[in-house]
């Protein structure tokens, strides 16, 4: 029975608690990994142990019986004590006695194997309870020893780098992950300790039934265990110095910090606001916000800084998520900001059209009179005064759409010849 026993013990300790995977998982992906995990080898335990409460039983059945026989050969050999023989030959003395004393032996030691029931139970329950906290910490061992494998591998846990208001960070966290692992060890404990016991299945009681229930538990035995603490220990040791030389990362990552806060803080209102009260340097404050998004969407920018992914220790510190983060409401402002500026340009555009065109008509007014003569003259002498201002406002016009064009901002058609009268009228004042 105890080689039984130790066969279906032998297939539960190769029942596998953890899937180690072959790639790279999230969080969520690895939770539902190891609880897929766990309610296969739950259904296995379940099978082996009915096959090993079984085995117990038909132990118990088998030394029950043997002492009922031994019981019942005694009533019979009461009865030929005589000198003859079950079968009614004669028999000598010795042969009676030597029969009698077999029946005797085998009488008591059916009843001490009856006795012993109780005992081969609860060892058969003790074997069961060794074997789970065996595979329990010998799991645990193999999760440490994949941890602890070079940093090469394809397998790990994987974690995004990203920006908030109180630095960078990870997503899962140092924290997250350590919480993530101790729950999969709560989980495996669990599971081990949810399988049936041979102590408490009832059909035994009939033949132990002074059979206490109190026995061994395997969850407090796995939790006490020198080597299921030092385990848990270097678990934790081999995350916290995974992530710790994961910062270099963070550490290159301040290069584009200034990104996220630009991002953050950006607003088109109030960049309007700034460009109104630029006066002059209105184009020059556009082409500095501008040149410089376009140096963070460069290949040497954003590209250069954030890798899509780098392996260190047991994490793969994915960096596509930042820069997804950072590139699209990047761009998203830039188009905000081209919007803006050829809002700009187009009504600066058609004023200084307008005003070209006010300019001319003063200058092609004929006076009637000496007293129209003398204010034709101040009007002269006025446009003569503005002419300086005239034409930095046109720099500054013609600067705006040239800036538009080397950004590659579409132009309307309706804008474009808009610009062309502006030119043509200048030309016209000028001719006057």
């Amino acid at each position: 029975g105890v080689l039984k026993l130790k066969d279906q013990m032998f297939e539960v300790e190769n029942v596998e608690l953890i899937n180690f995977g072959s790639r790279t998982m999230k969080r969520d992906e690895f939770n539902d990994a190891q609880t897929e995990k766990r309610q296969a080898a739950a259904k296995h335990f379940d099978a082996c142990m009915e096959q090993v409460q079984e085995i117990v039983r038909s132990v118990c059945l088998d030394v029950t019986n043997l002492v009922a026989n031994a019981e019942e050969s005694d009533q019979q050999g009461d009865g030929f004590m005589a000198g003859f023989s079950n079968s009614g030959k004669f028999k000598s003395m010795v042969e009676a006695k030597k029969e009698e004393t077999d029946r005797r032996r085998m009488h008591r030691r059916a009843k001490q194997e009856k006795s012993m029931l109780p005992s081969f139970i609860r060892l058969a329950d003790y074997i069961m309870v060794e074997s789970m906290v065996s595979l329990t910490l010998k799991a645990e061992n193999d999760f440490l020893a994949v941890l602890l494998e070079d940093q090469n591998r394809k397998s790990g846990f994987e974690t995004t780098v990203q920006f908030n208001e109180e630095g960078t960070t990870f997503s899962p966290t140092c924290a997250d992950i350590k919480a993530m692992i101790a729950g999969m060890t709560d989980g495996i404990i669990t599971t081990a300790n949810s399988v049936q016991r041979v102590l408490f299945y009832r059909p035994l009681r009939e033949f132990a039934p002074t059979l206490g229930r109190e026995g061994p538990v395997v969850q407090a035995i796995i939790r006490t265990s020198g080597d299921f603490k030092r385990i848990q220990s270097l678990i934790d040791q081999r995350v916290e110095s995974s992530f710790q030389k994961a910062n270099s990362i963070v550490a290159a990552l301040a290069e584009i910090r200034p990104i996220y806060e630009f991002n953050r803080d950006f607003d088109i209102d109030a960049f309007k606001a700034q460009l109104m009260g630029a006066g002059p340097n209105l184009n020059n404050v556009v082409r500095s916000q501008m040149d410089q998004i376009d140096q963070w969407l460069a290949p040497s920018g954003l590209d250069r800084v954030v890798r899509g992914h780098q392996t260190v220790g047991i994490l793969t510190v994915e960096g596509r998520h930042l820069k997804e983060m950072l590139k699209g409401p990047t761009e998203e402002n830039l188009d905000l900001i081209k919007g803006l500026l050829r809002e700009i340009a187009r009504t600066r555009c058609r004023d200084q059209l307008n005003n070209y065109r006010e300019k001319i008509e003063k200058l092609a007014a004929a006076p009637e009179n000496l007293k129209a003569f003398a204010g034709h003259v101040s009007d002269l002498n006025k446009l003569t005064g503005e002419e300086r201002d005239l034409e930095k406002e046109h720099l500054v016009v013609e600067s705006l759409y040239n800036t538009l064009n080397t950004y590659n901002v579409m132009i309307p058609a309706d804008d474009a010849v808009q610009l062309d009268d502006m030119r043509s009228e200048m030309d016209s004042y000028h001719d006057r």
